[in-house]
């Protein structure tokens, strides 16, 4: 069930611009084979659970809650698994607004070396909503056994809806909404087995044309896509107590903005790429804004357990609405903190770490 090639080879496919393609690719030869065993190969297809606009588990995964039915998995979250629905902050319309905000791939679907925003959310925390998300990380909660329990393939159709929605939009430049050009990304091959049992290979190219070359397509939404203004700053360690965490720093010029921006009520998001991970440390981390008391959620990070043990962390990409937090995170006097808080406290492989990135970018909304 690893998320790998199935010659064995091992291939670190998540954490990188990989991950779109390989799971599109396998969702379509995993479609092809329950479709030949239900004599139904040409139109069998695999649904999608849209959590975005249902927050809980259909109820054919849930019902009845026995090995009877195949797809029901007893290694899920008690209360998802109970009819329950995800946390409110977690896989919604707002989440994906703040991704198709995300114009180019890089930050949206991750580079050759790091992982795009979607994947961390809500990829990897719906994974974990799911999971269950503390340790032993079950089925869902583990990238090396999710496949285990067959909401993953209804979790990951969505994921790759998300996807194409995000190259149905149109953005004010060439680049916008387009999937990379290099020859690396393009070129890079997996290999599956198919409904005849056989090996064979795919490449990423093969892909990007899902409803042409893979038999399926999406009705894709418009959404209004906002103009963005770029500024770059940085994010500081450290603060000190009372509110330890790091710290943005903007330049007087695009604080005036930012300020006008704010009280406009636009949309304002700050881009973290290249945010390492420390080894051994698994769990969901809520990212807050905190200034005295006032604490103002802004995004997650989620770490999914992997089984893969010699494959290296790769960097994330981290999108977070701080719209909300503007005046915190840019006030002269005690400026806000930017923390990471274990959502599940008794889990002791969750240990909060100081954020840190490479890049730091903030984007707000243009005026028309």
């Amino acid at each position: 069930m690893l998320c790998d090639q199935c010659n064995g080879v091992a291939m670190q496919i998540h954490g990188s611009w990989n991950f779109f393609p390989w799971h599109r690719a396998y969702l379509y030869f995993y479609e092809r084979i329950l479709g030949s065993l239900v004599n139904n190969l040409n139109y069998f297809r695999l649904p999608y659970w849209d959590w975005e606009n249902h927050r809980s588990m259909p109820g054919s995964y849930l019902t009845p809650a026995n090995s009877g039915n195949s797809l029901w998995d007893k290694n899920r979250d008690p209360g998802i698994a109970g009819g329950g629905a995800l946390p409110t902050s977690d896989g919604t319309t707002a989440r994906l607004n703040t991704l198709f905000g995300l114009t180019d791939f890089a930050t949206f679907g991750g580079s050759a070396s790091s992982a795009g925003a979607c994947e961390n959310d809500p990829h990897n925390l719906i994974h974990s909503d799911v999971g269950p998300a503390p340790y032993p990380y079950e089925d869902m909660g583990n990238l090396g056994y999710a496949a285990r329990d067959p909401i993953f393939f209804g979790h990951h159709c969505n994921i790759d809806k998300i996807w194409a929605e995000w190259n149905g939009q149109t953005g004010s430049h060439p680049g916008d909404y387009k999937n990379p050009t290099d020859a690396a990304f393009l070129n890079a091959k997996w290999s599956f087995y198919d409904e005849n049992q056989n090996v064979v290979s795919i490449s990423a190219a093969n892909v990007l044309d899902y409803s042409g070359n893979l038999r399926y397509t999406y009705t894709v939404p418009r959404f209004r896509i906002p103009i963005f203004e770029i500024y770059e700053c940085k994010l500081l360690c450290c603060l000190p107590d009372p509110d330890p965490g790091a710290f943005l720093q903007v330049s007087e010029q695009a604080t005036q903005t930012l300020m006008e921006r704010f009280r406009a009520n636009s949309s304002i998001t700050l881009v973290l790429s290249g945010v390492p991970v420390p080894e051994g440390v698994t769990g969901v981390f809520d990212v807050v804004v905190a200034r005295g008391a006032r604490r103002t959620h802004v995004g997650t990070l989620t770490v999914l357990a992997d089984n893969m043990k010699d494959m290296q962390r790769k960097p994330v990409t981290l999108a977070l609405d701080i719209s909300k937090a503007v005046p915190d995170l840019l006030a002269k006097q005690q400026p806000a903190a930017i923390q990471l808080v274990a959502r599940h406290k008794t889990d002791a492989r969750a240990k909060p770490f100081m954020l840190r990135a490479q890049r730091a970018q903030i984007r707000v909304e243009r005026q028309r």
